[in-house]
């Protein structure tokens, strides 16, 4: 393979609504800034990412920029071909691809590795992909339902791999490839004798885990002349502050931990000598965004009460920080367990960290609409750009928010209040017959919708900042810190 590799490959799944669904405008700009920033660009897309949509945005957005052919290469990752949309969610990869109109299905062979090459230019339009791959035949091993149906599907992956060569025979593949998240069955090929001129490791070789044997076989390939591509080197964004885990949600649990696991959690952490500072573990109840604590308060209690004692051991015994705190997420808003918190954390003398950033913007939707006018105005575009965007906001908190549907005002209703109707159905206030926690829920997710008005919504908080500080400063103070620590 003649093709001298730049430094950095760029990965398309953005284009393809990984995680949230991303604005047009946004992806424009994201094809604009690889072509500025590198001349010889490559661009990886699979058609598993969007179910074929990042490569339809990436042919868009060339064609839009005027990008001839021979100024980039495209690398196409085969073996998901799209299919027809028939239930309410994608079923490959589900809680992480968002806003898609199709499905995908997992197509490896000699005949379905062909396909998905077909199907993959007539998706990128006037661009062809001229580097070509498998992709996840980890995933296509792991389906196997018993060693005789694992034995075909190695000859369906070994067929996809006679397919590209000829591809790459005919000049139509500048390169073949693999991309997997299981590293061992890159091997598995390589050790078969499949040729190949590089290898894609995703989630393999990061910044968290870099295993011995890994370090080997690159070594392996590096003297075989097959060039590296590593990639989800931040644990799929995890790293950085994502919600997915090597493309897995794990920023909830289905069960409360008990303290016997909050001890061997704590344990696990000292023994890697790292400086905790706050630990949240999952208790008994939910813990909805912005409303209050749903479930049985003695047994809350009972399990709070015991993992204060778990933390005052762990930091005597195991030599954790003493600063070491229980945090409650998410803790804001849950007025019904204040008052037990507040006994427990003076009976321990213990420390408490409550995270409450998302009753700060509830706080200046309120206040925003207490401002009347222009603000209140953005006030109801948020809601009405989050009730349009039902499915998208709320997916990725599938598991701490709980809203019924049937209980929320259209957009049409929401334009017709006043600042008072629209203040007290949103203001944590139970007892105010126009609260609406469902209403109070949509809008604690649809901060995003906030966030693309920009500037707009940015200078009316500025033109309205006296209103909001003084509803954020009554919500932290009043409603949170005094019922917790007060006197």
């Amino acid at each position: 393979m003649n093709i001298q590799f730049p430094k950095i490959i760029f990965g398309s799944s953005a284009l393809g609504n990984l995680y949230e669904v991303v604005p047009e405008s946004t992806k424009h700009d994201i094809v604009a800034n690889w072509l500025e920033h590198q001349s010889n660009t490559i661009i990886d897309s699979a058609g598993k990412y969007g179910a074929g949509l990042a490569l339809e945005n990436i042919g868009r957005y060339l064609k839009k920029l005027s990008v001839d052919r021979s100024d980039v290469l495209i690398s196409n990752k085969l073996g998901w071909k799209r299919t027809p949309l028939t239930t309410p969610e994608p079923t490959f990869e589900q809680g992480a691809w968002f806003g898609l109109e199709h499905d995908a299905e997992q197509c490896i062979s000699y005949d379905g590795i062909l396909e998905c090459y077909e199907q993959g230019n007539a998706l990128l339009g006037d661009y062809d992909a001229e580097l070509l791959s498998v992709h996840d035949p980890d995933e296509y091993l792991a389906a196997a339902d018993s060693e005789y149906n694992a034995a075909q599907r190695y000859e369906d992956i070994l067929g996809a791999y006679k397919a590209l060569t000829e591809l790459r025979k005919a000049g139509k593949a500048k390169g073949i490839g693999v991309g997997s998240k299981d590293w061992k069955i890159i091997k598995r090929l390589f050790d078969d004798g499949v040729s190949l001129d590089w290898v894609m490791l995703a989630n393999s070789f990061t910044l968290l885990t870099h295993p011995k044997e890994v370090m080997d076989f690159m070594e392996e390939l590096h003297a075989a002349d097959i060039t590296i591509i590593n990639s989800a080197v931040f644990n799929a964004g995890f790293l950085i502050g994502g919600k997915y885990f090597d493309y897995q949600i794990i920023d909830e649990t289905d069960l409360p931990q008990t303290p016997i696991d909050l001890f061997l959690i704590l344990s696990m952490i000292a023994a890697e000598g790292i400086p905790a500072q706050t630990i949240a573990p999952k208790f008994t109840g939910r813990f909805n965004k912005g409303v209050d604590y749903v479930g049985d308060l003695v047994q809350f209690e009972k399990e709070f009460d015991e993992d204060l004692y778990v933390i005052a051991y762990a930091i005597k015994e195991f030599g954790l920080p003493e600063t070491l705190k229980l945090s409650v997420h998410s803790g804001s808003d849950k007025f019904s367990i204040y008052p037990i918190i507040k006994k427990l954390i003076a009976k321990h003398d213990a420390g408490l960290h409550v995270k409450t950033a998302g009753t700060t913007w509830l706080e200046e939707v309120i206040g925003l609409a207490e401002a009347d006018g222009e603000a209140l105005t953005i006030a109801k575009e948020i809601y009405a750009g989050a009730h349009g965007r039902f499915d998208e906001l709320t997916g990725p908190y599938a598991t701490v928010i709980d809203i019924d549907k049937s209980k929320l005002p259209t957009p049409e209703e929401v334009n017709g209040w006043d600042s008072e109707k629209y203040v007290n159905t949103l203001r944590h206030v139970q007892s105010n017959a126009d609260y609406n926690l469902n209403f109070r829920q949509l809008i604690h997710v649809g901060f995003k919708v906030a966030a693309e008005m920009k500037d707009r919504y940015t200078d009316a908080l500025k033109a309205n900042e006296a209103i909001i500080a003084r509803n954020v400063t009554d919500n932290i103070w009043d409603r949170h810190i005094q019922p917790i620590f007060g006197k």
